[in-house]
């Protein structure tokens, strides 16, 4: 309705407080440094209309849910130039963000994030990074919890799965605040010529927050990776590599052959203490590209993927196969010359084929 609600920094976002009847939504794209886009002399942007009932609002219950595996997040604040603040998903374990299944029923692990400041709750987190525009000047606390798609917060080990830092924002950064008399606002600061402060960041949990760390050497044997291919469920687990030279920098070598989304569990042990962390591509919550098809770069034509050539060649092969054993039947019974050569040519012909076919599928293998 011509009020700015707030910045998209992902995929999905949730517009809260919405009042009731017919709601224009308008998204424009901006650029990093804040002036929209435009392109032939109009704005990039979209226009949506959505009707509100009048029984809209959200009635949480007051339960949580029992994580069945271990669940952590933790993220980093940064103050934003034009006001207000950046949070940033740094970690997640045990968990996917399904924005697409906000108000569904439950399924283990999945789930979206609560965002409260000064414990006030100021939105719903569906990706990687979110905007704080409505800071009050000074100390803010800031904390960050897991839930479920039917909204209940996560537990592990009888602990909320949450994380809490505090930053501290300068005079003239901040806006109408979260928690103070002017209630919840969504409009945030404005620009300002007067220099940021530096965030002071404070009381993270329940990760702890290292500034300078050295490389790590020695893990190789110590910590694995299982690599899981989110749509099929098949997983795979390798062995880290340490790469010469690089100290610290270890590797697991991987040929992706289905396109989607990826997570990837990092787990050991490093001196007595138990590893065990996972990252999701871009389409479950995380921060990196999802595996996308070769045949979107082949040109002019598109191959057939490997797994079908292979196919084709074991059906070649066994058809051959069949008219050899034919052709040995006819023999050894006394049937017709003729049609026992024809059927031995056949078969012949079909295992150099197929031969043929699985040594260009292995040649093609080794150039991926």
């Amino acid at each position: 309705d011509g009020v700015k609600a707030g910045r998209v920094y992902t995929p999905w976002f949730h517009l809260d407080q919405l009042e009731p009847g017919r709601r224009e939504i308008r998204v424009e794209l901006n650029a990093n440094s804040h002036e929209p886009y435009a392109w032939n002399g109009m704005a990039v942007d979209a226009v949506a209309y959505v009707t509100v009932p009048e029984d809209a609002a959200m009635h949480h219950d007051d339960g949580s849910i029992e994580a069945a595996a271990p669940m952590a997040v933790d993220f980093r604040l940064e103050v934003d130039p034009l006001g207000g603040a950046n949070l940033f998903i740094t970690e997640v374990a045990g968990f996917v963000f399904a924005p697409e299944r906000a108000g569904g029923e439950h399924v283990d692990g999945q789930g979206h994030a609560h965002v409260y400041v000064n414990g006030v709750k100021a939105g719903r987190l569906y990706g990687a990074a979110f905007h704080l525009g409505a800071m009050a000047e000074g100390l803010n606390e800031v904390r960050v919890s897991l839930n479920a798609n039917s909204h209940e917060p996560y537990i592990w080990d009888g602990m909320a799965v949450e994380a809490t830092a505090s930053i501290d924002i300068a005079p003239g950064m901040g806006g109408a605040g979260y928690g103070d008399d002017s209630g919840h606002s969504h409009n945030g600061g404005g620009h300002s010529s007067a220099a940021p402060a530096a965030p002071k960041v404070l009381g993270r949990a329940p990760a702890q927050h290292v500034e300078e760390t050295a490389p790590v050497e020695g893990l190789e044997g110590a910590l694995q990776v299982e690599v899981r291919h989110s749509a099929s469920g098949a997983a795979r687990v390798a062995e880290l590599v340490a790469v010469f030279g690089d100290p610290g920098h270890y590797v697991a070598g991987l040929i992706p052959t289905a396109s989607g989304v990826y997570q990837f569990r990092v787990f050991g042990e490093i001196d007595g203490m138990a590893i065990d962390e996972t990252f999701a591509s871009r389409g479950g919550g995380g921060g990196f590209d999802d595996i996308r098809s070769s045949a979107e770069l082949q040109f002019p034509e598109t191959l057939p993927e490997l797994r079908e050539v292979e196919a084709g060649v074991r059906g070649a092969i066994a058809t051959a196969q069949q008219a050899q054993d034919a052709a040995l039947a006819a023999q050894q019974t006394g049937g017709g010359d003729g049609l026992a050569i024809a059927a031995l040519v056949v078969g012949i012909a079909g295992v150099v084929l197929g031969a043929g076919g699985l040594a260009v599928a292995w040649r093609a293998r080794r150039a991926a």
